[in-house]
């Protein structure tokens, strides 16, 4: 029973473009919590590590918010090095819809050992963006859903793979 709000996503999307978002940039969001137990973003992490030191013209075209709580401190921190990576605390609901509709792309990290979909996805189908599907693990109930769906880029939890789907979309 799960879905989005399509009338209260129009109303928001006449709302001021929100503070964080650069048009000069491809603005990938993440909204939401990551508990390491269940999303493993390190080889995210990673992979936009490398392609700074790789390849600055396209890391300069990054803008990657997150809004949620990390409770992986070290991730958190090394995450927060990154000038092209913005990571907040948890914000309203409707703020982070408005992020969720002028992003660009919108990033969902699969459940790990899960047989549980993020219902963040529902949310992302609503919004205009690209959705950035990392897999939790092979067994990802969520591959159902994107695997096949046109909106989504989808990738296993690897930094080479990630990395080479940044590139993708760096070039769509």
């Amino acid at each position: 029973n799960r879905g989005f709000d399509s009338k209260l996503y129009y109303r928001l999307s006449f709302d001021n473009i929100p503070e964080y978002i650069k048009s000069d940039k491809i603005n990938i969001i993440y909204t939401g919590e990551i508990f390491s137990k269940l999303r493993d973003i390190r080889p995210f992490i990673q992979a936009v590590e490398e392609i700074k030191r790789e390849d600055k013209k396209s890391y300069e075209l990054l803008n990657i918010l997150f809004f949620g709580n990390i409770d992986d401190i070290e991730s958190k921190k090394r995450m927060e090095k990154l000038d092209s990576v913005r990571v907040s605390g948890r914000i309203p609901f409707n703020e982070a819809l408005k992020y969720m509709l002028n992003g660009d792309v919108l990033l969902l990290f699969g459940n790990k050992n899960s047989k549980q979909i993020p219902a963040k996805i529902y949310d992302y189908f609503g919004a205009k963006g690209r959705i950035f599907v990392i897999y939790g693990d092979k067994n990802d109930p969520i591959k159902s859903i994107v695997e096949n769906n046109d909106k989504c880029i989808n990738t296993e939890n690897t930094c080479y793979q990630i990395k080479q789907n940044i590139y993708k979309i760096i070039n769509m």
